[in-house]
Formats: C-alpha cells, structure tokens, sequence
C-alpha cells in the first residue's frame, strides 16, 4: 500500500511540476505579459536611467518619461505596455533596470517591486548638443571618450519615446525614414576619405611612407576612370596626400599594398571580413572609401585607437572593465594623430582651426562619399576626429555622417563638430 501511495506521489509531483512549467511559459510568451521579442519585461516596474553626472534620463512608469525625448532616441531606447522595448539601453539593460528576481515566476507574483538605477555614460548636455547640431539632417553622430566610454550617440530621423502608442508604433515601421534603425550603430556606409587613414596605417606598419606620385587629376584603374578633387601635381609623400586628401596618391600606394593587407585593416576596426577576391579596381576603390561600409561607431574606434596610442577600446554605454585590443603600433598612432592635425590646420577640416589657436587638442579626417540615385549623384559626408581641452593630449574621439547632401565632410560635417565642441570645450563636465 506504502508503494502505491509513494509512486502516486511521485507521478503527482512530477504532474505539478511539469504543469507549472508550461503555465509559467505560456504566461511568461502570452501578450498580456510580453512578446517573444521582449519576454515579461514590458510589464515591470523599471529603475531610472541616469548619465555619467547622475542627471536622470528617464524615470517612471506606465508611462515612462523620457526627460530628453527625441535626442535620447534610440540609444536610449523605449518601453511601452502595449509594445514592449526600443533602442539600445532599454533592452540590452532590462534584467538590470527591472530587479533582482531570479525566475520569471517571480516576476509575475512581484510586479509592484521597484526597479534597480542603471548609471550610463553618457553626458545630457553632449547628447542634447550633438542632437542639435545635426539639425534634422539624416545621418549619425557618435562621440567616445578614448576608453571606450560613449558620451553621444544620434541617430536621424528619429522618434519620441514619450509618445510612443500602438498607432505612433505602426507609423514608425512602416515609415522609410526607417526612425526605429540606429544609424549610429548599425547604419553601414562608405566611409569616403576618412578611410584613408586605415590605407595610410597599413603603410606605416609595414614601415613605409608611400611613393610620390604625380596627380593628374584623375587615374584609370581597370575599366573605371576614378577622379580626384583636383590636380595636385607632384604629391611628395604621405602627410601632403593625407592633408591634400589626394585620391591619386592613395590609390596608387594601396595597389603597393597585398590584399590580406586590406582585409586585415579592415577586420580589425569592423571584425567583419571583406570579399575573398579583391580586384585593382576594388583595392582602388577601398583606398579612397568607396568600398564596403562602416558604422560610424566604427569609425569613432578608428579615431580612439589612433588618440589611445594604437590601443582600440571596447565601445560601451555602461561602465564596466574592459580591455583595449592593439591594433596599431604607438608609433604609427602618433604619425597618424599629426597628419590628422594638419588636415584640421591647413586641410579640408579649417573650419575646426580656431580651437587649435585657442589651445584646444584638434586632429581630423573629412571624407565624402559619392552614390547614384534616380535623380542623380548625391552624398554622404563624414567626418572623423579627435578632441581634448589640453593642446597635447586628445580626450574624445568622434565621428559624423550625413546622409543624402550635395556638400562635402568639410562643408556638412565640420561646421556641426565645431557647434558640438562648443558645448563640449565650454559646458561639458566630463573629466
């Protein structure tokens, strides 16, 4: 009778626990609770978001306040009950934002629980500036202190965390505008000229400063006629082609280059690969950044690791301890951070000279990209740099792209870093 009673019991616990499994399942995947993109989370009490001052970014809940609305978005990201999460910190940070209970179960049975505070590293003022500063023009602007320590991300079109609806949602993804898409992070494009200081790194690690080379104003690379934005004439050496941002001299120095060369520089500031079989005219076009595409997040790395001694951070929102990878000799770095001054004191980047007669640290690379449309040729314009309040010592790094314009990196790109800076050189409390 004893072993009937124990192998019944077995049976029933064993009942209830595979029972309780499916319910918490269920419960835990139904609509009422959550969606198999956000599980359960929608649903909790959050903590506040805070920048690296302690200023708080967003608090509350149903609804959420988001204190910066659109200039937050989306790398602050949004909740909404019916919708679930956007954007970067709102979902990537949401097991820390809502608390410290160990199953989703428990979850469901302490849902009045306060969230825990995320403190990120981002800096309002910087943010609101660069949101500002790009003026509603499509593109993407990241700003980086040289440990990896994002202080901006801008991301246009854009949206309003605090009107976010079911309708406002709909509207949203079906927009082409594509608001909800992070540019800053996962936006890829042709990187134009500033690409031409990774072609000018893989020279210099292979200890060497390039050919000179006459500029004729444009160059036959297989069956495609390339041209450059004048003709410079005899173009001595890698600081006059870098400053000039002569495409000639580029294209002629990276076909010196092996194509594992290439790839290699290109993995190390993408961790992607690129195609196995580069032709002249690839490597051509590779050499003035009209390849393949870049994050402009990507390019910030290229800029921190040039100002962090060839030592390239982990990129990251909330601080943690991270190790910072070589990619480049700290000579080489140093070469490259002073080709990157010049182009600002009497290259393509003047616009931003005024800080460096102020005493300011400035280094930078503009870069325009060209691109067929329907309607004819248009641009992207990009910018990379490097900042910092002691006129020897960079303490930021950024990048700017900006979609869609009939101007250049130094006639877009430069006049909005020079409006970012003055709140940075003036405003911004980061040490």
């Amino acid at each position: 009778m004893k072993s009937k009673i124990m192998i019944f019991g077995i049976f029933g616990i064993w009942f209830f626990l595979i029972f309780a499994a499916f319910f918490i399942h269920s419960v835990s995947f139904d609509p009422v609770f959550g969606t198999p993109r956000n599980v359960v989370f929608r649903h909790q009490s959050r903590g506040v978001i805070k920048d690296r001052h302690g200023e708080i970014l967003v608090y509350g809940n149903s609804p959420r306040k988001y204190r910066i609305g659109a200039a937050g978005s989306p790398i602050i990201g949004s909740v909404h009950s019916e919708i679930g999460s956007e954007g970067y910190i709102e979902q990537k940070y949401s097991e820390q934002l809502i608390s410290n209970k160990k199953s989703k179960f428990w979850y469901l049975l302490n849902q009045s629980d306060e969230g825990f505070p995320v403190t990120t590293t981002l800096d309002r003022k910087i943010q609101v500036a660069a949101y500002n500063a790009l003026n509603g023009n499509k593109g993407a602007v990241v700003i980086m202190k040289l440990n990896g320590e994002i202080l901006a991300s801008v991301s246009l079109p854009t949206y309003d965390p605090n009107k976010m609806s079911k309708k406002y949602y709909a509207a949203l993804t079906k927009s082409p505008d594509k608001p909800l898409f992070n540019r800053a992070f996962d936006g890829r494009y042709e990187p134009g000229s500033t690409w031409k200081t990774v072609i000018a790194m893989a020279l210099l690690e292979k200890n060497s400063k390039g050919k000179a080379v006459n500029c004729t104003g444009s160059m036959k690379v297989g069956n495609k006629e390339i041209r450059c934005m004048k003709a410079h004439g005899l173009v001595k050496n890698m600081a006059s082609g870098y400053t000039a941002s002569c495409n000639i001299w580029f294209m002629k120095n990276a076909l010196d280059l092996e194509p594992d060369e290439l790839r290699d520089a290109f993995r190390k500031f993408t961790g992607r690969e690129m195609k196995e079989k580069l032709s002249e005219e690839d490597i051509a076009l590779t050499a003035i950044g009209q390849g393949e595409g870049v994050s402009p997040l990507e390019l910030a790395m290229l800029a921190a690791s040039i100002g962090n001694q060839g030592m390239k951070p982990v990129p990251h929102v909330v601080k943690t301890s991270t190790e910072a990878t070589k990619v480049m000799e700290e000579k080489t770095a140093k070469v490259l951070s002073e080709m990157m001054v010049e182009v600002v004191r009497r290259g393509t980047a003047q616009g931003l000279s005024d800080y460096l007669k102020k005493g300011y640290f400035l280094a930078g690379k503009t870069g325009t990209a060209e691109k067929e449309t329907p309607n004819g040729k248009i641009n992207n314009a990009v910018l990379i740099g490097l900042a910092g309040k002691s006129k020897n010592k960079p303490e930021v790094a950024f990048a700017i792209v900006v979609e869609d314009t009939h101007g250049y990196g130094g006639t877009v790109c430069v006049p909005i870093m020079k409006e970012i800076l003055r709140y940075y050189f003036t405003a911004a409390r980061n040490k």
